[in-house]
């Protein structure tokens, strides 16, 4: 009991640096994951959306009795958004100036009839081309010539895909007029939806398949929103857990180790295992109440996420708390290690941020696993952050082809290798200690 006061009292000293460590970079975490399964989300969508532009179209012809204007108006309204301007130089320079219009189309005085002349020319003669026979529509807008804008450009090839279809009409004989010619590809636009966009995403193997993929599609619909917050979180506060567990750990353990402590250990008439069993405890309980807020706060964000925590499946939930939950230990027994040095705050400080940051960057927790070179990811592997993070991945189906069913083999085996690192850092720090007990 006097050993876990003193424990306590050495924690106590050093709690508002622990505590503010700990809640401080969980939360961050948190939001950080928030953030990602939303852009998640926004990327999921299969259709692809073509920003809207401000346009607006000056009919010249409209005096001639032809609706070629009004055709292409009636055109880029499924995608544009349609603004009056008036036709003199100046209405359309401030228009274009000020933003108000994107890009200006003007049909000029005439443009129906050498329409129609020049499509029928063109049919007689096999060798003209639309560019050499066809009357041009005018187009202006703001942009830079060497970097137009997508918007722009995108509405000037609807508007030449749509002429072109006219031309067709009239010169296959389809039909007679321009009007009609026009009216007839304008129905048809209205009438053909919009094809589907095939979208592909790579797997765990780097390969890529095709979004509507049956694995993907059962992928995306088994993975909720809840569940990718759940991971994000879990998995980003791998340097959140080493550096506050590691910090209490290696305090306590560094104060028990000075030589007066030492000496007065030696001359209590408690026995010496009943102290290292509470210093022992004491240690383990910073891992458990580490491991206790991370989890709360991983399972707040998560809850307040699309579907809540009835969205997470329970079986992945508990092997990813389990993971957590050894990982925690694991670090209690590398700041057992760390301590058994004797070495002073600032070059504890500068270990465990360095190991604690290596295990961030190399794990994946902030760059996906298969994204790493081959190089990097041999290194990554000797770091139990690695395994860490893939335990945590394997309780959902595995990194970048999650799925609902959690891959039990692959995560006992990165789980029982965050076991085995503890094993090592024990035995490493038992022989450290026992080294410095014969010197001294």
């Amino acid at each position: 009991m006097k050993t876990c006061k003193t424990a306590w009292r050495i924690l106590r000293a050093n709690l508002p640096l622990l505590l503010g460590c700990l809640l401080g970079l969980c939360l961050i975490a948190g939001m950080l994951a928030m953030n990602v399964s939303q852009s998640y989300e926004d990327t999921s969508v299969t259709e692809y959306m073509p920003p809207r532009a401000s346009v607006a179209i000056i009919d010249r012809d409209s005096v001639s009795g032809h609706s070629a204007g009004t055709a292409i108006r009636s055109y880029l309204e499924q995608s544009a958004t349609i603004v009056k301007v008036e036709d003199t130089t100046d209405d359309i320079q401030d228009a274009l100036t000020s933003g108000y219009a994107d890009l200006v189309v003007i049909v000029p005085q005439g443009y129906a009839d050498d329409f129609l002349a020049a499509s029928r020319n063109g049919a007689a003669q096999a060798g003209a081309t639309q560019n050499s026979a066809m009357p041009a529509i005018q187009f202006a807008s703001n942009d830079d010539v060497s970097a137009p804008s997508a918007a722009t450009t995108l509405l000037e090839t609807q508007i030449s895909g749509f002429v072109g279809s006219a031309r067709t009409a009239l010169a296959s004989g389809v039909c007679d007029t321009t009007d009609d010619a026009f009216a007839t590809v304008l129905d048809a636009s209205h009438d053909n939806a919009t094809p589907a966009i095939t979208v592909q995403s790579a797997d765990g193997n780097g390969t890529a398949s095709d979004a509507n993929d049956d694995n993907a599609s059962r992928s995306s619909s088994a993975t909720s929103a809840s569940s990718l917050v759940f991971l994000g979180a879990t998995t980003s506060m791998i340097y959140s857990l080493i550096l506050t567990i590691a910090f209490g750990v290696t305090f306590v353990i560094t104060a028990f180790q000075t030589p007066a402590t030492m000496r007065r250990l030696r001359a209590s008439a408690a026995p010496a295992h009943r102290i290292a069993l509470g210093v022992l405890a004491v240690c383990c309980g910073i891992g458990i109440v580490a491991w206790l807020c991370c989890l709360l706060i991983a399972l707040a964000f998560s809850a307040s996420a699309d579907g809540g925590l009835a969205a997470i499946n329970p079986a992945s939930l508990a092997m990813a708390v389990v993971s957590m939950l050894t990982f925690a230990l694991m670090t209690v027994c590398f700041g057992f290690l760390l301590g058994q040095f004797g070495i002073s705050a600032p070059a504890a400080n500068g270990i465990i941020n360095t190991v604690g940051l290596a295990s961030a960057f190399l794990s994946g927790a902030w760059l996906p696993q298969w994204l790493m070179p081959a190089g990097v990811t041999a290194v990554a592997k000797l770091l139990p952050g690695w395994w860490y993070v893939a335990a945590i991945y394997d309780s959902f189906g595995g990194q970048g082809v999650m799925d609902d069913a959690p891959r039990v083999s692959s995560w006992a085996s990165s789980t029982a290798l965050l076991l085995l690192y503890s094993a090592v850092f024990i035995c490493v720090g038992l022989a450290v200690n026992r080294l410095r007990v014969k010197r001294t």
